[in-house]
């Protein structure tokens, strides 16, 4: 059985960040990735980006390693292969095609893969894609040079960027919102309806309420027919219905497990050895009191930095507020922080009949700890600074309810 000093399963920015800090760290350590995905390193920000999806630029622009980038750092990398078994008593990992790999310590950067659609008529059809990997980019992008019509299934991040996308790309598009209003229940009613209003006059069919209940066509998608028996032709369905974590096999080794793989704040699982790093990795958060998950990806990038030094004996804490900003349609959006938490109080900023909106979320009515902005970019730093400042905003509740107020009066003085 190989043997390596680390071993570290998930190929993308987490797990390579990790392997070359490891590298730079320890040159003489044996160190390897296991990625499910048969290519390097990509950049899956450019995947969503107008001059990539829309052919403006190479494609070849999405590539941050080559292959032989690997063997120069002395990482082993092995594409296309997937880990399926964890035997922690012998420090091994089984693959898919039943190679065992042994560890002294393991990282699982594995990534959240895209919810499924689970609906008849989906399975094996040409036209259908998640918008999760670059073969996912690969189909659409193909896919536009034929396609008039496409239903875009979900109501997030992914779906308001491919909305915009596929509009660019000349393409009639209808959204599924299953949900009241768009982004439910993540944004309040007043921010999801902005975003409608900015798809509709975008040229964008919304359809709240609504749900596919199956996929029509033969080999490829013709059309879709929803709950309520309405049907919509269609030629390309592209679905962003978020990510389901699946760590059935890491449970059955003892890894505890939540809607993510548990850490505490230094990255370190349940289990000595074994850490886990990226958008699968969900944290402890003292501060809040609730597990969290960081999505982006300067946050996988961090966390596998952070993760490789603590496999060192650093004993570093992962502290960051995340931020994640998107355009489209004319709009702005960005998040900051927890939005979604328990005991979350919102507090308006703008005004929408200017198009500049958003909220402050505070928790327990003492800290804030996010906030989203529509066309608010400037509110950003500040809420920003007030979560990583830990503000006490008790005695500013007037300040927060007023939508124009200047949010650095919050901050302490320099």
């Amino acid at each position: 059985m190989e043997r390596y000093d680390y071993l570290i399963i998930g190929g993308g920015i987490a797990g390579t960040t990790a392997a070359e800090t490891l590298k730079r760290e320890e040159p003489a350590a044996r160190v390897a990735i296991i990625s499910d995905e048969p290519c390097p390193l990509y950049s899956r920000i450019l995947l969503s980006k107008p001059n990539f999806f829309l052919g403006k630029v190479p494609f070849e622009t999405i590539w941050m390693r080559k292959p032989e980038r690997y063997a120069e750092q002395g990482i082993d990398f092995m594409s296309g292969r997937r880990a399926e078994r964890l035997s922690v008593g012998d420090h091994a990992v089984t693959l898919d095609d039943g190679t065992e790999l042994g560890f002294g310590q393991l990282l699982l950067a594995t990534g959240c893969p895209a919810r499924k659609l689970d609906v008849p008529g989906l399975s094996g059809k040409v036209g259908v894609s998640y918008m999760k990997t670059v073969n996912d980019a690969r189909t659409v992008m193909a896919e536009i040079r034929r396609a008039k019509r496409a239903v875009v299934v979900g109501a997030g991040f992914v779906s308001f960027e491919m909305c915009d996308l596929l509009r660019q790309a000349g393409l009639e598009v209808e959204v599924m919102v299953r949900e009241t209003y768009f982004w439910e229940p993540v944004l309040d009613r007043t921010a999801g309806q902005l975003i409608e209003q900015s798809l509709t006059e975008g040229g964008v069919r919304v359809r709240l309420k609504s749900e596919v209940a199956e996929v029509l066509g033969n080999d490829r998608v013709e059309g879709v027919r929803l709950k309520d028996g309405t049907e919509i032709d269609c030629d390309l369905l592209v679905i962003g219905i978020g990510v389901q974590f699946d760590g059935s096999w890491l449970e059955r080794a003892g890894v505890a497990v939540g809607r993510g793989v548990r850490t505490d704040e230094h990255l370190k699982t349940n289990l000595d050895g074994i850490w886990a790093a990226g958008d699968v990795a969900e944290l402890d958060d003292p501060a809040v009191g609730e597990p969290y998950i960081c999505g982006t990806w300067l946050d996988a990038q961090e966390q596998g930095r952070t993760a490789a030094l603590n496999m060192l004996g650093r004993n570093l804490s992962y502290r960051a507020v995340s931020s994640y900003t998107s355009h489209g349609f004319g709009l702005s959006l960005a998040f900051v922080g927890r939005i979604r938490c328990e005991s979350r109080r919102l507090f308006p900023r703008g005004r929408v009949e200017s198009g500049s909106y958003g909220c402050i979320v505070v928790r327990n009515g003492r800290s804030v700890v996010g906030g989203f902005l529509i066309n608010r970019g400037s509110d950003l730093a500040p809420i920003k600074a007030a979560i990583e400042g830990e503000v006490d905003i008790s005695g500013q509740m007037a300040l927060l309810s007023d939508p124009e107020s200047d949010l650095t009066t919050l901050l302490p003085k320099k």
